[in-house]
């Protein structure tokens, strides 16, 4: 059985390459980026050879829905010539059909890992046939911050140095909140421009000025499979004290009198471990209408939690019923909860989850703590239960206690 799938897999592949080469010969003779209204272009205009993933970028400026399969190529110019880079490891596409309906722009994900022994510095561009017609989007390769550790192009928050000004940060492309002022504004409107296009990644960094001095911010969007994820990191500098870096997860943007919040769940509050972006600061409206424009993830989940180090996902669904998954797999453990109205989930460290659920009677609270386990998610077990009229407390180390 094992040989007949492995033949299936060589001959669906041999079919696909095969496909690729005879759309290759297709576009030889025709006219590329043609004037559609369709553009195409890298995310970045330079990269590092290490880079293992690059985007670009299809923005539909014509009149009519347009759509593509997930084939492409890369060619690199030599001399005046352009070359195609051959794959060093077979690769095969999925039969898979996009779209992009007027007005919308849509990132589109590449790996480079099939070429990685064969890219030099120089110039490239990718292939893509979109409605018959063919583009290309041109990038170099070579002396650049985006590179595999950093996707984005900024220094980690621990790299910074202890003397990083609000000079140094404007100089890096980080927009720096200070005195009722914004420098870099425009880098902060085009990042929440694309916050709702399909499968964008980016990274926006604030610098904002607080009472016991400046706080870094980065908000990070497609840094690993889970789209749904907002991923913050914060660096808090008060006069010259060591760094205290720390980062947590979230899934939906809020907006109230022009603030930003983060949260996990889609029913706004000003508490439930909802962060006040930026210190509070209240944004410019046309920034503050985009991020109000982002409604999260569109799944009819009202609740949705990630362990503390964003590798496991517990949603609970307007219905009440709970999904645990690793993040990018999808659901893995699902279904109505043993009858109860599930409250709330909290996490109490990677992979230590506590369910609140009602207790069937008024003021009455289930609780229990569940094992979940992201390199064998059928590990997931109940390690205890009890019921409670308290509130769950945590202690010094914090770990949740249950009152009696």
């Amino acid at each position: 059985m094992k040989k007949w799938l492995s033949a299936i897999c060589i001959i669906l592949m041999l079919v696909s390459l095969t496909a690729c080469d005879a759309s290759e010969k297709q576009y030889i003779e025709a006219e590329l980026d043609p004037d559609t209204g369709i553009i195409m272009k890298t995310a970045y205009p330079v990269y590092d050879k290490n880079c293992e993933q690059i985007s670009f970028i299809i923005e539909n400026n014509s009149e009519e829905r347009i759509e593509f399969g997930s084939d492409w190529w890369l060619e690199r110019l030599s001399g005046k010539r352009w070359k195609r880079v051959n794959w060093e490891i077979p690769t095969a596409f999925t039969d898979i059909l996009y779209f992009s309906e007027p007005g919308v722009k849509r990132y589109f994900q590449c790996s480079l890992k099939p070429f990685q022994k064969g890219l030099k510095d120089g110039r490239y561009r990718f292939i893509k046939e979109i409605e018959g017609a063919w583009y290309t989007a041109e990038f170099e390769i070579g002396d650049s911050p985006i590179t595999a550790e950093t996707p984005f192009g900024f220094l980690p928050l621990e790299d910074l140095p202890q003397n990083y000004s609000p000079e140094d940060a404007a100089a890096d492309g980080v927009v720096v909140l200070r005195d009722g002022g914004i420098v870099n504004g425009e880098i902060m409107t085009a990042f929440f421009s694309d916050w709702n296009s399909f499968d964008f990644c980016g990274q926006l960094r604030v610098m904002n000025e607080t009472e016991g001095g400046w706080v870094v911010t980065d908000l990070i969007r497609g840094d690993t499979r889970d789209s749904t994820r907002l991923t913050c990191r914060i660096v808090a500098r008060r006069d010259g004290a060591s760094d205290a870096v720390s980062t947590a997860y979230y899934s939906f943007f809020h907006v109230e009198d022009g603030r930003a919040y983060l949260s996990n769940r889609r029913n706004f509050t000003t508490h439930d471990g909802v962060l006040p972006l930026y210190g509070g600061i209240a944004l410019p409206q046309e920034i503050a209408d985009r991020i109000e424009d982002y409604r999260g993830p569109d799944n009819g989940a009202s609740l949705i939690v990630y362990s503390p180090d964003g590798k496991i996902r517990a949603t609970i669904r307007e219905g009440g019923g709970l999904s645990i998954g690793t993040v990018g797999w999808g659901t893995v453990c699902g279904g109505e909860f043993s009858g109860k109205t599930l409250l709330d989930l909290v996490w109490q460290d990677d992979n230590t989850l506590l369910l609140i659920a009602d207790g069937g009677e008024p003021g009455l609270y289930f609780y229990e703590f569940m094992h979940v386990d992201a390199e064998d998610m059928k590990s997931i077990r109940t390690l205890s239960y009890t019921y409670s009229t308290h509130a769950y407390v945590r202690d010094e180390e914090g770990r949740i206690l249950i009152p009696e």
